[in-house]
């Protein structure tokens, strides 16, 4: 999967998060920081946006949810086929 790019508002350990800028040329990228820093949460929100039908149970949304009383927010853009493919995605207990 080549990434272009990547936003997160309260997604497990970030209030609001975004990773832009990658070019398509890029041929390696690397996720560098200490324990706890939330390597593993970016991780997790790239399998929750590229998912074709994300999961909107309770229990996903306790899952990736940082501030229990927000929705979770995802946008995802990726090369893909020539073209950038954006995918956007909302949990909240509304949705449910």
């Amino acid at each position: 999967m080549k990434i272009k790019s990547m936003r997160l508002k309260n997604f497990k350990r970030f209030s609001d998060l975004t990773i832009d800028c990658i070019p398509e040329s890029a041929k390696l990228v690397l996720l560098v920081g200490a324990n706890g820093s939330g390597k593993s949460s970016i991780f997790d929100a790239f399998h929750w946006l590229s998912k074709e039908s994300a999961s909107q149970s309770a229990d996903s949304l306790a899952y990736y949810q940082k501030d229990k009383s927000a929705k979770v927010e995802g946008s995802l853009e990726r090369y893909k086929d020539g073209f950038i493919r954006k995918t956007d995605r909302t949990l909240e207990q509304d949705n449910l």
